[in-house]
């Protein structure tokens, strides 16, 4: 039997479809009814219930026993009808008793006696419709009845445990070797797939990557090493990983699973490919797997995971593509991906976009361009840039391109503008522009092209106002922070440092809080600037969030700020050691509530987020977090020491983990959890040292990353491309 992580998440995929695209008993046809977005819960362990469990009746007069209420959320763009006949929930087909809240939200009683068994269920509405074809079906979301945890694999012995080297080249037939691996736990099947063979050595570049198994008991696997995996001495590592018992992303039981590559499963086996003096790296490729001419950036999300916004390299250049994945869509959507940095002809830009930034509803992208051709009179230079896709709007809605980089008169706000972040609606963006600095133009004589050159331009936050939705306005600019420092970094002297740190600033729904790095006392620090939009009686202000509970400053660098809409929370990661009690060492996530935005009484509070249930740390270091419209819900990046031999591998580089954190914000009677969503870590490739981090969908449910091919592996995911993946909870689809 043959099996791979690949194959794992493509059975799952096409799981969720089948799911969709059943109408129970009848013939397949595309569903008309509403498209529902989310059920919750969205899976729960099988077995009897729990004894706080409430009663309910399937009829009115009929016996009462232990049910749970599932809640069944709709889009608001193809919500349920609240006239006539009222949707009702379905089960795997069964009509279940449902209660109709609004148009975007019913509920059901399911009987605990429907979780006997560990499985899938299909959760669907039926609401009657009238006209040919109309059958009043949504699509359909997969409900996880939960098992028993896998156990972890331990392995114990494998044979042969070397081979020769063999020279490839493109006509070189190296011989494939077929090995037997021993030890416990293997697991043939499961309700996640089975156990798999990896094989991570310098042909591999020190990822680690699934071989062919052939054949496998509990005790013992057979599995090919193909041939061209022996193209360079080495000693490679030989692990089983066994899958968790189920498909979870967010509220997740114990699901058991591991590798013998990770402790206290570290039960590794050393498998040696011998070669001569003469005996060279010959493996096909010359650089690590993935690399392109750009480095990989993080991608956007729209708030439900449909889509993901990202940039690719096309034809030479880097370009920014909008991936519809139809996840969570009508039956008859079509995967497809298109051009986002492109002219006003269709033309894709003419040079490098990068440093995408999307509205929730996916309709506006923004990011920033080298490109001469997207707007008329393209000015020269790294510019920002806003896209209006149209998704979601009327069909006399026409996509256009914007120059957002500019001030009141359209003059441009720097010499260039690059990492924006776009609010809710699309109207206000915030990016970081690098302005001639006033000190060395004017107080030195200096030339205009002289003052633009390097090591005299200084880094501002800017807020740029479109007036988009908005009537009777006109569109301007401000200024968020105070001058900045100098870009040039070619003096070691802290003092020289930027004051501006590179990274997207953070801009709340309605333009009034921008979260950004700014150094501070001579450590970054995470600042957030109440520029007084939209608000009466206000006077601008600025506060640094990355500090102690008495209001002290960070004691080392924060970065990578992110803020709720509300500009509420803001999490960030630091390596400080005093933002709460008893920190620990190294860059951790932490998310900070500064009751912006609250009535009545609230205390601003700082919560550290990068461990377990217990409170043990996920990683050494906790990095690049990304939070839910609500602030419940976090990721980020966990990263251990990397304990890879392989030259392709940096030095403590890393293995990189995608974490998942439920702070419980806002919910009654509940646990804060972190779930892991990345299957096997990955070691960093040597031209990737600069992590990327995972993007969460705004309603905490799916997540995005860009380079997860290199960095990390999910279960399951959908393929955006081949370096941009998106986890879905349960094979939703």
């Amino acid at each position: 039997m043959k099996r791979s992580w690949t194959a794992l998440a493509v059975t799952f995929f096409a799981l969720g479809m089948l799911a969709g695209c059943n109408d129970y008993n009848n013939s397949v046809q595309y569903s008309t009814g509403a498209t529902i977005t989310n059920i919750s819960p969205s899976g729960l362990p099988a077995g009897p219930p729990p004894a706080t469990a409430a009663q309910c009746q399937n009829t009115t007069n009929g016996p009462t026993f232990p049910c749970f209420t599932l809640f069944v959320i709709a889009s608001a763009s193809n919500p349920f009808v609240s006239t006539g006949t009222l949707p009702v929930v379905q089960w795997n087909g069964q009509k279940l008793p449902t209660t109709f809240i609004d148009t975007t939200n019913i509920s059901a009683q399911i009987p605990y006696s429907y979780l006997a068994k560990p499985g899938t269920v299909a959760v669907n509405t039926y609401q009657p419709q009238s006209g040919t074809g109309m059958n009043g079906l949504s699509n359909a979301l997969t409900f996880i009845i939960y098992g028993a945890p896998n156990p972890a694999p331990t392995l114990t012995s494998i044979t042969p445990t070397s081979a020769s080297y063999c020279e490839y080249s493109t006509t070189a037939n190296c011989a494939s070797v077929s090995i037997t691996v021993n030890g416990s736990n293997f697991l043939p099947t499961t309700q996640n797939g089975g156990s798999s063979v990896t094989f991570t050595g310098v042909a591999t570049y020190g990822q680690e990557k699934a071989i062919t198994v052939n054949s496998i008991t509990s005790t013992q696997m057979t599995a090919t090493i193909p041939g061209a995996l022996l193209c360079a001495p080495d000693t490679a590592q030989i692990n089983v990983a066994n899958p968790p018992s189920a498909v979870c992303l967010l509220n997740c039981p114990n699901l058991g699973g591991g590798d013998t590559n990770t402790p206290p499963n570290g039960t590794t086996q050393i498998f040696t490919i011998s070669g001569s003096a003469s005996s060279t790296n010959s493996c096909p490729a010359n650089v690590p797997p993935g690399t392109t001419t750009t480095a990989v950036q993080k991608a956007a999300i729209s708030q439900d995971g449909r889509y993901v916004a990202y940039a690719s390299t096309q034809n030479g250049a880097s370009q920014i593509l909008l991936r519809d994945t139809c996840l969570g869509a009508a039956k008859d959507c079509v995967a497809s991906t298109r051009t986002i940095s492109v002219a006003s002809d269709g033309t894709p830009a003419n040079s490098d976009s990068l440093n995408v930034a999307m509205t929730p509803d996916a309709r506006y992208v923004a990011f920033s361009s080298t490109a001469g051709n997207l707007v008329e009179n393209a000015p020269a230079g790294q510019q920002v840039y806003l896209r209006d896709t149209c998704n979601g709007a009327s069909e006399s809605c026409k996509a256009s391109t914007q120059l957002a980089s500019v001030d009141e008169l359209g003059r441009l706000s720097g010499l260039a503008a690059v990492l924006p972040s776009v609010s809710d609606s699309g109207r206000y963006l915030a990016f970081v522009a690098e302005t001639p600095n006033p000190a060395a133009s004017a107080g030195k004589g200096m030339s205009a092209s002289a003052a633009s050159a390097p090591g005299s331009v200084v880094r501002q936050i800017i807020v740029r106002d479109t007036c988009l939705h908005e009537a009777n306005c006109t569109p301007k600019t401000l200024r968020v922070s105070n001058l900045g420092g100098d870009v040039s970094a070619n003096s070691g002297n802290a003092a020289d440092a930027p004051l501006i740190a590179e990274e997207a600033p953070a801009v709340s729904r309605d333009g009034r809080y921008v979260a950004y790095t700014m150094a501070q006392s001579g450590n970054p620090q995470i600042v957030v600037t109440d520029t007084c939009v939209g608000a009466t009686g206000c006077r601008p202000s600025t506060r640094v969030v990355s500090v102690a509970a008495d209001g002290t400053l960070g004691n080392a660098s924060s970065h990578t700020a992110v803020m709720t809409p509300d500009g509420r929370y803001v999490a960030f990661s630091s390596a400080a050691s005093n933002l709460v009690a008893n920190a620990p060492l190294g860059r951790q996530v932490y998310v900070r509530d500064t009751c912006a935005s609250t009535a009545g009484s609230c205390t601003p509070s700082t919560t550290l987020i990068s461990t377990d249930e217990q409170g043990r740390l996920t990683g050494t270091e906790g990095i690049l977090p990304s939070i839910s419209s609500t602030g419940r819900y976090l990721a980020f990046l966990a990263v251990t020491p990397s304990q890879s031999r392989n030259p392709w591998v940096a030095p403590n580089s890393g293995l990189r983990q995608v974490f998942v954190r439920d702070t419980c914000l806002g919910a009654a009677n509940c646990t804060p959890t972190s779930t892991r969503v990345s299957l096997i870590p990955g070691d960093a490739a040597m031209d990737s040292v600069k992590p990327v981090g995972p993007a969460l969908a705004a309603l905490g449910k799916q997540l995005a990353l860009a380079d997860g091919k290199s960095s990390t592996l999910f279960t399951p995911t959908v393929a955006v491309d081949e370096r941009v993946l998106v986890a879905i909870p349960n094979g939703s689809k």
